[in-house]
C-alpha cells in the first residue's frame, strides 16, 4: 500500500494551509480527484473520508489516517 511519500495534497481552509498525503491509504486512490467539502476530503474510489486539518479518517473502509505535513501558511512549489 502507499506510504504517503507519493506526493502531497495541499489545500487552504479559511486562510490555513493544510497538507496531507496525496493517495488514499485504503487502495491508493488519487485524493486530488476526490471532493473537498469544508475540511472533509472524500476518496473518489471507495468513499473513505478524512479531515484534512488532522489527517484523521472519519468514515468509510478501514484504513490508516492520512499522513499530515506541517504547513506554515506558505506553499512553495518547484517545478
Amino acid at each position: 500500500m502507499p506510504d504517503g511519500r507519493d506526493g502531497v495534497l495541499v489545500c487552504r481552509l479559511d486562510g490555513v494551509v493544510c497538507a496531507v498525503q496525496s493517495v488514499c491509504p485504503h487502495r491508493g486512490a488519487p485524493l486530488a480527484e476526490g471532493t473537498l467539502h469544508g475540511a472533509v476530503l472524500t476518496c473518489p474510489w471507495h468513499g473513505a473520508s478524512f479531515d484534512v486539518r488532522t489527517g484523521r479518517r472519519l468514515r468509510g473502509p478501514e484504513c490508516a489516517d492520512l499522513r499530515r505535513y506541517a504547513a506554515d501558511g506558505t506553499a512553495w512549489v518547484e517545478r
